[in-house]
């Protein structure tokens, strides 16, 4: 049975695990097809020989960088493949991806090969549009140019929930914006509600 091709390998601190779901779902809605553990690997299967025939199987890899740095197991995977760049015949990307509230790691903290790549840097909030059309950019091997498409210009859209609202409808309306911003892909989705005209942050 021939291996299915990845676009990209999807590298993370398990602290990171949600922002990085969010962003797989937002790659796959431009046409990218992510390998992330949580989809791909097979319960009860030992998961090191399928996360090296995943690298082997992907076209790029994007090492995702968050407040907690680079985890253990992440950078056995960040090493490997930089290891595949290097080696490889064929072009094969590693490209480093700051998430909000990161830092820049310093040169004694990334390998010397990542330090040297170009960064995408999601800016404080990870429903940057710009970063994202970098990261594509970066997955595909094609130049950004000057920004994004005209289509991928961000629309501000409120959602109006009207009356009474007790503690448990509450809830429920915590619940939908949780879903919206699963479904979006969009973690900076907040719910305010509005009394008597005065916009205030629930």
């Amino acid at each position: 049975m021939r291996q299915r091709t990845f676009d990209v390998f999807l590298s993370y601190n398990r602290e990171d695990r949600r922002s990085v779901e969010l962003l797989a779902q937002r790659l796959k809605r431009k046409g990218i097809v992510p390998w992330l553990d949580k989809w791909n690997l097979i319960p009860g299967t030992p998961f090191q020989p399928e996360i090296e025939e995943a690298l082997a199987s992907c076209l790029s890899c994007a090492v995702f960088i968050g407040k907690s740095g680079i985890g253990p197991w992440q950078s056995e995977e960040m090493r490997a493949a930089i290891q595949r760049r290097v080696s490889s015949t064929k072009p094969f990307r590693v490209i480093p991806v700051l998430l909000p509230g990161a830092k820049r790691l310093s040169e004694e903290e990334l390998p010397p090969f990542l330090i040297a790549s170009t960064w995408v840097d999601f800016c404080g909030k990870i429903g940057d549009q710009n970063a994202l059309h970098q990261l594509v950019c970066g997955i595909k091997g094609i130049q950004p140019g000057k920004g994004r498409s005209r289509g991928d210009v961000r629309t501000e859209w409120v959602i109006v929930l009207s009356g009474t609202v007790d503690e448990a409808d509450k809830a429920r309306a915590e619940a939908i914006v949780d879903h919206l911003r699963h479904v979006s892909g969009d973690a900076t989705l907040t719910m305010k509600k509005v009394t008597r005209g005065n916009d205030n942050n629930s």
